[in-house]
């Protein structure tokens, strides 16, 4: 075996790490087939000592538990059976050279240490052990190829290698466990799949996230190529989707092979300034960043590929609908955006539907922060006109778009033409309302028809009737704890509060418009600035 480190220069075992090659490396020497797990021999010497903790649900040799229970056993666990035969050698060809590993000689380390691999991790990975260990080699090979050549090779905190399987203390002392988990200043979540699946179900994993975005580390996503693909599929078809996945993070529900692990990381997060909730919303925040990071990723690779590559434009404009539910109005989201449309206009013609989706898009953007001039309306007007020409003028998108051009003139102070766009877009286009969408009837009855009535000094039955209907559609439609319901309760909420109703039915509902907008958009979300001040406006007006 090759000599070990000087003491002056050793790394505590629980602190290694390992560069990918190294792991692949010692994965081959341990006799893990990457295609279908352990190859025949080691798969035979495992059943025969009969590991006692390997359960018998984990019993896939593709999965992690069929790796950490080789290393135990050859390193000098005592599993049912004991341990190898002594003098029982594994030879794993590192770059420096051939390191020979005796069975039963390594009891007391981990397996980096029994290499002589002497290296201070820098991206701590978690990932849910059962998976397959193929997927968690592809997502630090995912890493490694996202960070490119602009930085050192990763050094990666792998819990098979860097534990002593033989005596984990990762469960006993758990001020060392927290400090092992922040010790690198990057987090590597394997999502397998993608929605989370185990990773945010885990106790485990909900901890590593939370400690890490605490102290403000980088927090990447990681994901097998299939897995990838998947994700990118589900941003351009379903993007719904992907809002509903992260929200459903509770680490209340999360779950842990021992109960007792499960209640000290709920407590650890109890403690936690804000407790769970800020948790949730923190892990939520972390992880919507991150798949935002490799949409982005995705774009940048097909960046010179516009012809070839027909997902370009809709990946430039679902990535820049992430960064604006994040919260970004900014330029790069505006640049996105744009280039769909140039893309589209290009490959489709002026007049295709889906240029009116980009000019709408576009438009939306610029009136979110605040732009109601000419080029806003411009791009709303074009909108209309091209599915007026493509779909006739009683289809539902020409009510949508009516919609929003009567809202932005409305906005400017016009309720000339605010009217006239209600007269257009109100007969004839309501459809039924469709799970998971908000309709278009819906808008209007919520957004646009009580606006008006409200201009014109309305304030009555017939405006409030409008929006509660508005509120029990979406409810129905989309679920209790939508962004659309929030904007439902907040315009009815400032209804009451425009004809002096400042009692408990309208406080109930500014507060619950505030607790959907932060639970779904996050505490940061423009939206739920503006339910927090207009709250605040209620209570003051109360004084």
């Amino acid at each position: 075996m090759s000599q070990a480190p000087s003491a002056a220069d050793d790394v505590p075992g629980d602190e290694r790490g390992a560069r990918v090659g190294e792991i692949r490396d010692m994965l081959g020497a341990l006799g893990f087939d990457l295609q279908g797990g352990f190859m025949e021999q080691r798969l035979r010497e495992l059943v025969e000592q009969e590991v006692d903790w390997l359960k018998p649900e984990f019993r896939d040799p593709s999965n992690g538990y069929y790796l950490a229970a080789g290393i135990k056993i050859l390193l000098g666990g005592q599993g049912k059976g004991g341990t190898l035969p002594r003098g029982y050698r594994v030879y794993v060809p590192l770059p420096r050279g051939m390191v020979t590993l005796l069975a039963g000689q390594h009891g007391t380390e981990t397996m980096l240490q029994a290499c002589g691999i002497n290296r201070r991790a820098t991206v701590f990975l978690s990932h849910c052990q059962a998976e397959p260990v193929r997927d968690t080699l592809s997502g630090m090979e995912d890493f490694v190829q996202r960070a490119g050549q602009s930085s050192d090779e990763p050094v990666f905190w792998l819990d098979f290698f860097g534990l002593d399987q033989n005596n984990i203390t990762w469960t006993k002392d758990k001020e060392r466990t927290k400090r092992t988990i922040v010790g690198p200043r990057t987090l590597a979540v394997m999502m397998s799949p993608w929605e989370g699946g185990m990773t945010l179900q885990r106790a485990w994993c909900c901890l590593e996230i939370a400690l890490h975005a605490l102290v403000g580390h980088d927090i990447v996503v990681v994901l097998t190529p299939e897995e990838k693909e998947r994700f990118l599929d589900a941003l351009r078809k379903d993007y719904t989707s992907i809002m509903n996945n992260l929200c459903a993070v509770d680490v209340l529900k999360a779950k842990a092979s021992k109960e007792d692990d499960k209640e000290w990381v709920v407590k650890e997060m109890q403690d936690v300034p804000g407790g769970v909730p800020r948790i949730n919303q923190m892990i939520i925040s972390s992880m919507f960043d991150a798949l935002t990071q490799v949409a982005r990723s995705a774009v940048e690779n097909g960046a010179d590929d516009a012809d070839a590559n027909p997902h370009v434009a809709t990946d430039c404009s679902q990535l820049a609908r992430l960064l604006k539910d994040q919260g970004d109005l900014g330029a790069d989201t505006e640049r996105l955006m744009r280039r769909a449309l140039d893309i589209d206009e290009k490959a489709l013609g002026p007049q295709h539907p889906k240029v009116a989706i980009r000019c709408s898009n576009l438009a939306a953007l610029l009136q979110a922060r605040g732009d109601l001039g000419a080029d806003t309306e411009r791009l709303m007007r074009r909108a209309l006109d091209i599915d007026e020409k493509a779909l006739g003028p009683q289809h539902p998108k020409v009510a949508i778009r009516c919609s929003n051009l009567a809202a932005l003139l409305q906005a400017r102070g016009d309720l000339g033409a605010d009217t006239e766009m209600l007269d257009a877009a109100r007969p004839g286009h309501r459809r039924k309302e469709r799970s998971g969408r908000s309709t278009p009837a819906c808008y209007l009855l919520s957004n646009l028809s009580p606006k008006l009535l409200q201009a014109r000094g309305d304030l009555g039955a017939d405006t409030e009737r409008l929006m509660r209907r508005a509120l029990d559609i979406d409810e129905k439609a989309l679920g209790p704890q939508h962004p659309e319901v929030a904007t439902d309760c907040s315009n009815l909420a400032q209804l009451l509060k425009a004809r002096g109703d400042l009692g408990a039915d309208t406080e109930r509902l500014m507060r619950r418009a505030l607790d959907i907008g932060e639970k779904a958009l996050g505490p940061q979300h423009p939206s739920v600035a503006t339910f927090c001040s207009n709250l605040a406006a209620l209570l003051q007006s109360r004084i």
